[in-house]
């Protein structure tokens, strides 16, 4: 999957900068991003999927308003329409916070403009002060039930990031958090059709969500056996 961003970082590591919902909507930037980039997906010709401003909810309002990023993708997911692009699969993808889903509802495009539905939730624990340490269920199952009672109840689901921080205290507890998640997708989040993991740290103390260390590498391995991950590709 490929996560499109409406914004220039800086090769210095400076702030991004918001090229703008509302430009985008506008067609300020059709000829000199959105076609050309179009076009070479096109040429591509291989089913891609894409994810326009990944975690959309915690962009506003410095990219622009709901409204302004509505207007924005569709205007996207029209212009690969209207240049026949037909082997893009739109992947809108939110936080997965359920603060935010009063933004979640405000932000959805609608379904003839969305094919799949993702989201990003994690076991934090200990990262940001976060003191509860999540299970794979506890984390993942409320974005699931919200997103599948008020967005849609047919779309695919995907998980577009997930993994799980490490216990200072006891960092084997990371194994058996990723041996449980082929189970939990399976009996829990049947409609759940893609996962991603997240192989890497994020800013702040305690927040190594990577699979370096032993007992998160072990744990994943034995999930990644599983045969419900491990089903005949398409074609």
């Amino acid at each position: 999957m490929l996560s499109w961003e409406s914004d220039v970082w800086s090769a210095s590591n400076g702030p991004e900068v918001p090229l703008g919902w509302a430009k985008i909507a506008a067609g300020d930037y059709d000829a000199s991003v959105i076609d050309p980039q179009a076009e070479r997906v096109k040429a591509y010709g291989r089913t891609v999927l894409i994810s326009l401003d990944q975690e959309m909810d915690s962009r506003t309002p410095a990219f622009g308003t709901p409204a302004q990023f509505v207007a924005a993708y569709r205007h996207i997911v029209d212009r690969f329409r209207q240049l026949g692009v037909d082997n893009v699969r739109w992947v809108w993808t939110v936080t997965g916070y359920l603060v935010h889903a009063k933004l979640f509802t405000e932000m959805y495009p609608g379904d003839s403009y969305v094919d799949w539905i993702a989201y990003d939730q994690y076991n934090y624990y200990g990262c940001r002060h976060d003191p509860q340490w999540l299970s794979f269920a506890q984390a993942e199952l409320p974005a699931y039930t919200w997103l599948r009672a008020h967005i849609s109840a047919a779309k695919p689901l995907m998980l577009a990031e997930y993994s799980t921080a490490v216990d200072q205290a006891d960092p084997g507890r990371q194994q058996p958090w990723y041996q449980q998640v082929p189970q939990v997708a399976r009996q829990l989040l049947p409609d759940v059709r893609a996962v991603v993991q997240w192989d890497s740290s994020v800013p702040g103390p305690d927040c190594d969500l990577a699979l370096d260390t032993a007992p998160a590498l072990s744990g994943f391995t034995q999930a990644g056996h599983s045969p419900y991950f491990n089903q005949p590709l398409p074609g």
